[in-house]
């Protein structure tokens, strides 16, 4: 009877629903439990009731996925998102598929200026799926109705010749401008904390933009009907043409619209334009997914877009494709162009691109072009309209693999909206902007940074009265300046933070920290074109370099971004890299001498002899090899190893030079502190500016050596230090040459003022130097350079050989000044131990691996704040191969060479001290 029972109950259990299965209690293996009987850690039920909470637990899960995909596939068959677009585009799209003649998704012959502003140093843009998405356009719009203009700048011999290459495919009227060098002595600078003044990034932005634009100028008679601007994305053509002419088309198909843009993705899933664009009352974004804008005010833009609408209205976009009525852009315009200094009187000057004049104030400039192309707006809370569109049914990515996804992710992207609406809600977006609803014309109070008046940069925030410009809904608290000497995987610029004195709310920090991980989380982990990335950045490339027969060696500048396409590549050994950092870190340093009075005993019972080490045994043992290195490099005055030319930074210092008596670390020569394991942050460290790397690196900069660590503007109290045990100061340094002194401390400083910006580099400077060696170079990005002897004798005579200066170039007279330092530079007593066992700058490693590449030995010699002149790399079939480090100070080579010589992966190389140069 059991028996069958249980059958039954078997039979009646396969014959119930799966569903009712899935959610009951019974299948779930709760059958058995005694829910009276109280349940002890101990019991034998908690076993079996584990195993049944996870098992449950995987159902759930396992029927929530099963829903999720459920609907996604429902989604994207019955209501798919912006896959059905209206009938006036199918009817462009069929004419250009039916017919293969010029001009055939130009069904009006109207007249387009397409314009581009480039940053391509590898020609990638230009010889891949950008051009040829133009020259596709240009074919379908026709070559009689198309003029392209495009600029280019520092972006080196492959971005030029890559450049050249795609003009001469363009067979339709153009403009290809490339400049070498952007000049940025004409940009306006801003005064910021410190007393420096700086480039705003947003300056320099409208500046390349506006550059792309000067044709227009120059073609008074000439009418276009459309103006296209294009950022490095990757692009389908025809959407395009659908930009141009069928976003918020008439009924007889003719397009209305002052500026209709793109959506631009940074992946499949995140939109990436969120700093440029305002939805139709102001507000900014909200989390960077679909449908991208916020239920603040009254949500029209929103609405717009769950409505599937062609033209969301916004007031700002820009979606790295845009479309723009060509009527603001011309000279002798009928429509009126409203700027910051006019109002409501009509400004019929042809529309340019700009930037925020207001220090701690940032907007970007394709928000600001659309603020001035619009009718001033009385009520900024009611809005209707403002010309301005967004095209969700054209879309581009910043690379072709994220572009050929699109079209499946946007299938099923209206599931996303109400997780939209919750994360807006926790992470409280739209950010709040004090000047959205400003009208126009109107007396307001703002809150701005109002300088102190003593030129310094210094000020603080003041609220005044002012006149409301039409654009305070573009921007946001902040000032982003353009970084002239990067490092290595750093922003072409950074953000200057200034306190306002209250402290940020609990709330505040919550939803930041919250919109962080968000953001993190949609983040794309390689980034491919990027929108308004200008600003010269370092490229890597897998593509790797094969050695001749012998290979010259090449001389590894350090004044310069590394990249690695430029190097051979080689796999990772283990004894470099990331393990060789690690083991760094650890390692202990090379002993202090100045720890102990007994250490320095001990040392000079050593009683060596006097030519162990001394310069002239090293110059006998490095002299063939040293000149095999100089004979057969490249002179730096042609092209480095990084491909680039004698100009090589890539931005040149602005506004006047300035010059100090001090040897003073100035505000426009300070950078935020790197951590010193960060290897992204070693290559130009020692590029132009003086910079801070870590707290070592602080110590000798942030106060002058030798003399010059007395308090500046103080007199030192006069002191009977014969007769006293205790000091109340340390006093100033006097010349000490008495007899029995090796190193006596004498005058040992060099300052060379008045350098160029593209000689504010330390292998440029040491170029200029000779006649013995060199204890430490540091350069300032204003202009001036400290060279420090080991010799007194050698200071003097380079002094003296040069009364009137060095000339750089007689041509161009360009000439700098040769002083020499007033105070006394001490020896130290580590210095004076270094100098007699033979140490200089510079470490020969000879029997290197073959497999550690460039930028590893590179990353390896500049840890630890570490600052490396150039890197020298000689290697002939059958000889062992020979690099040389050559370093700015005898104490970061001596530490080097300790590092190599305790390093069991380094033992079986022969690291010795090589000639200083």
């Amino acid at each position: 009877m059991a028996n069958s029972t249980m059958a039954g109950r078997a039979h009646d259990s396969r014959r119930e629903p799966l569903w009712s299965r899935l959610f009951s209690s019974t299948y779930a293996g709760y059958r058995n439990l005694k829910p009276s009987r109280p349940l002890l850690p101990g019991s034998r039920y908690s076993g079996r009731y584990r195993r049944s909470l996870v098992r449950r637990i995987c159902n759930y899960s396992l029927a929530v996925i099963g829903i999720i995909f459920l609907l996604i596939v429902l989604t994207s068959i019955f209501r798919p998102s912006y896959t059905r677009p209206p009938p006036h585009y199918l009817s462009l799209r069929n004419a250009v598929s039916q017919s293969t003649k010029s001009g055939r998704g130009n069904i009006r012959n109207e007249k387009v200026f397409i314009a581009a502003s480039l940053y391509d140093p590898d020609g990638d843009l230009a010889r891949g799926h950008w051009g040829d998405s133009v020259l596709q356009l240009i074919d379908l719009l026709g070559t009689d109705n198309v003029f392209l203009s495009i600029y280019e700048n520092d972006s080196g011999r492959d971005g030029e010749s890559a450049l050249q290459e795609l003009s001469d495919r363009i067979t339709c009227q153009k403009s290809i401008v490339f400049e070498q060098h952007l000049d940025l002595a004409s940009l306006p600078t801003v005064a910021v904390p410190g007393g420096s003044r700086r480039i705003k990034r947003i300056e320099y932005l409208a500046e390349v933009r506006n550059r792309a634009l000067r044709p227009l100028d120059n073609q008074p008679g000439v009418h276009y009907d459309k103006l296209l601007y294009l950022n490095d994305v990757a692009f389908n053509p025809l959407d395009a043409l659908h930009l141009l002419f069928s976003t918020n088309a008439t009924e007889d198909g003719v397009a209305q619209y002052r500026a209709a843009c793109a959506v631009d993705f940074i992946n499949p899933f995140k939109f990436y334009d969120t700093y440029a664009t305002r939805d139709l009352q102001g507000y900014g974004m909200g989390v960077p997914f679909y449908p991208w804008f916020t239920s603040a005010g009254q949500g029209q833009s929103r609405q717009d877009v769950l409505a599937q609408k062609d033209a969301v209205r916004v007031r700002s976009c820009w979606g790295g494709m845009v479309a723009f009525d060509a009527q603001f852009f011309q000279h002798e315009t009928d429509v009126p162009v409203m700027g910051m200094q006019q109002l409501y009187e009509e400004d019929k000057s042809p529309a340019r691109f700009r930037a925020s004049h207001d220090t701690f104030w940032e907007a970007s400039e394709c928000c600001l072009i659309h603020a001035d192309i619009q009718k001033p707006q009385p009520d900024p809370g009611n809005i209707t309209d403002t010309g301005i569109y967004i095209n969700p049914y054209v879309r581009v990515a910043y690379d072709t693999g994220t572009l050929s996804w699109l079209g499946t992710t946007r299938r099923f992207e209206k599931l996303y909206s109400w997780v939209h609406d919750i994360l807006n809600h926790l992470v409280g977006m739209p950010w709040f902007n004090p000047r959205r609803t400003e009208i126009p014309g109107q007396i307001v109070q703002q809150k701005v940074w109002v300088p102190d008046g003593e030129g310094e940069g210094e000020g603080s925030f003041q609220l005044v009265d002012r006149v409301a410009g039409k654009d305070g809904f573009c921007g946001r608290p902040g000032l982003q300046v353009i970084i002239e000497h990067r490092k290595e995987g750093q922003k072409g610029y950074e953000e200057i933070e200034k306190s306002t004195g209250s402290t940020m709310e609990f709330a505040s920090r919550v939803t930041s920290i919250i919109y962080g991980v968000v953001g993190t989380f949609m983040e794309k982990a390689a980034f491919g074109l990027e929108e308004s990335r200008h600003a010269p950045k370092p490229h890597l490339s897998s593509s790797a370099s094969i050695l001749s027969s012998q290979t010259p060696p090449s001389i590894l500048p350090v004044n310069t971004s590394l990249p690695a396409s430029s190097l051979p590549f080689y796999p990772i050994s283990s004894s470099l890299g990331n393990t060789m950092e690690d083991k760094e870190t650890k390692t202990f340093p090379v002993a202090d001498v100045d720890d102990t009075v007994s250490f320095m005993a001990a040392a000079r019972s050593l009683k060596l002899p006097k030519t162990y080490g001394s310069p002239a045994v090293a110059t006998a043992v490095d002299a063939s090899s040293e000149k095999a290195s100089t004979s057969m490099s490249r002179p730096e005055s042609r092209v480095d190893t990084f491909g680039r030319g004698d100009d090589a930074d890539v931005f040149a210092t602005s506004g006047q030079d300035t010059f100090d008596d001090e040897w003073s670390i100035k505000a426009d020569a300070e950078e935020p502190e790197e951590k010193p394991e960060t290897p992204k942050a070693r290559v130009s460290s020692v590029a132009g500016d003086f910079k801070i790397q870590d707290d070592t690196a602080a110590v000798v900069s942030a106060g002058p050596r030798g003399s010059e660590a007395v308090a500046s503007g103080q007199a030192s109290e006069v002191e009977d230090r014969e007769n006293l045990t205790t000091f109340k100061n340390w006093g100033t340094p006097a010349a000490r040459d008495k007899p029995g002194i090796t190193y006596p401390s004498r005058v040992r400083r060099i300052i060379i003022r008045g350098l160029p910006a593209a000689w504010c580099t330390p292998a440029k400077v040491l170029s200029l130097v000779h006649g013995g060696n060199i204890e430490s170079v540091h350069v300032h990005g204003n202009g001036t350079a400290h060279i420090l002897f080991c010799e007194h004798e050698a200071c003097q005579a380079f002094y003296d050989k040069y009364p009137n200066g060095i000339d750089l170039d007689k041509e161009r007279r360009v000439t700098v000044f040769v002083e020499m330092g007033k105070e006394v530079d001490v020896v130290s007593s580590q210095l004076s131990f270094n100098l007699s066992v033979g140490s200089t700058r510079a470490v020969r490693a000879v029997g290197v691996d073959m497999d550690a590449s460039m930028t590893q030995l590179y990353n390896m010699a500049c840890g630890s704040g570490r600052k490396v002149e150039k890197i020298l790399d000689s290697y002939v079939p059958g000889d062992a191969r020979n690099v040389v480090f050559r370093f700015c100070t005898i104490e970061d080579a001596v530490r080097f060479r300790g590092i190599l010589v305790r390093d069991p992966e380094w033992e079986h190389c022969n690291v010795q001290y090589a000639t200083d140069p």
